[in-house]
């Protein structure tokens, strides 16, 4: 990226599309170089992108002139102050598209949690993802996904000694069915029932809807049912949980489940394969992996892995990089001096 402004920036800005799932990852980030590059955060919500206009984005990606022309005749919204930022930083694809755009037109440093999927990768800065890509860009490698320390805070605090299941939904990659999820929700209250214990079931905005029946047996078993509009918060179920099940398709649910410090059972169907970030999670022995049918099976085994350990990796780097490769950015200009090599 050629050189910024001279403008004092002291702001991190984070993108979002008010999905959980994109939003926290990019919250633990900025939680990490707000601390260490003594920064500010400031939060900026974007309307959700139709499919169709992601996927065209991320395609014109590769011819910059033509994404950022199209940007701007397409996003007639943009945050305040942009003056004063210093970086920005964001999660999930809908999200990058809005972020390179106003990196590229304003010429900001971009931080990107997550994969590029065949985005342009000469378009971010920096990417922070579990598994190596195949392009030569700036990539931070952490063990597990970034995670905001209202989790990793959990990790310090005894749970409850209860039990949940948390939902995602049905993608290309992990196909379950309605049936699946229903077989699923009965091995758990029977893992439940064996060792005792309380139990929760957390269904994410992509979980169908449950049936009649299982609702009314979560009922008859005292199991309390969360969902998005509920009181009780993911963060709630997860510091009172001392064994965690999680469906394969989240990747930020597993992530998050991971950094509690808990017992953490990854569920999968009979036919799935393993990719690299699961095969990576058992490598690493911090999860378990269970078909439906093996969930009464789950044993007492808990992942070690120090969250601090994650923000030092991922500050290390931006540190190094900084002195050593960013010098005409502002970013360095304002911080690098403060920036201590651990």
């Amino acid at each position: 990226m050629s050189s910024t402004s001279t403008h004092n920036r002291s702001k991190v800005l984070i993108i979002h599309d008010n999905r959980i799932g994109h939003l926290n990852p990019a919250i633990a980030v900025s939680e990490m170089i707000e601390k260490r590059f003594y920064l500010q955060s400031e939060q900026f919500a974007i309307p959700t992108l139709p499919k169709r206009t992601v996927s065209i984005f991320k395609k014109l990606s590769h011819f910059p002139n033509l994404f950022r022309t199209l940007g701007r005749l397409y996003f007639k919204f943009l945050p305040r102050n942009l003056e004063h930022t210093d970086v920005i930083v964001c999660s999930g694809m809908p999200n990058l598209i809005y972020a390179a755009y106003l990196s590229q037109r304003f010429n900001i440093p971009l931080i990107y949690a997550g994969g590029t999927r065949k985005f342009n990768w000469r378009l971010i800065d920096w990417t922070i993802t579990t598994i190596p890509e195949d392009h030569s860009g700036r990539q931070i490698i952490i063990p597990t996904g970034a995670v905001p320390s209202k989790i990793t805070r959990l990790a310090h605090i005894p749970s409850n000694h209860e039990a949940c299941l948390l939902i995602g939904g049905p993608t290309k990659e992990y196909p379950f069915t309605h049936q699946d999820f229903e077989e699923m929700i009965q091995q758990f209250v029977q893992f439940a029932d064996q060792h005792q214990i309380q139990a929760s079931v957390v269904c994410s905005r992509r979980t169908p809807a449950l049936s009649e029946h299982v609702i009314q047996m979560l009922k008859d078993k005292n199991i309390e049912l969360v969902n998005t509009c509920s009181k009780t918060s993911i963060c709630d179920v997860l510091k009172r949980s001392e064994y965690i099940f999680v469906t394969e398709d989240s990747a930020t649910m597993l992530s998050e489940s991971i950094q509690t410090g808990r017992i953490v059972i990854s569920v999968c169907r009979e036919d799935s394969k393993k990719d690299e970030i699961i095969q990576n999670y058992l490598d690493l022995e911090l999860i378990q992996r269970k078909t439906i049918g093996q969930i009464t099976e789950a044993a007492y085994i808990k992942p070690k892995l120090n969250a601090q350990h994650i923000e030092q990796i991922v500050t290390q780097q931006l540190a190094e990089d900084l002195r050593a490769k960013s010098q005409e950015l502002s970013f360095y200009k304002c911080h690098a001096k403060k920036a201590v090599i651990y």
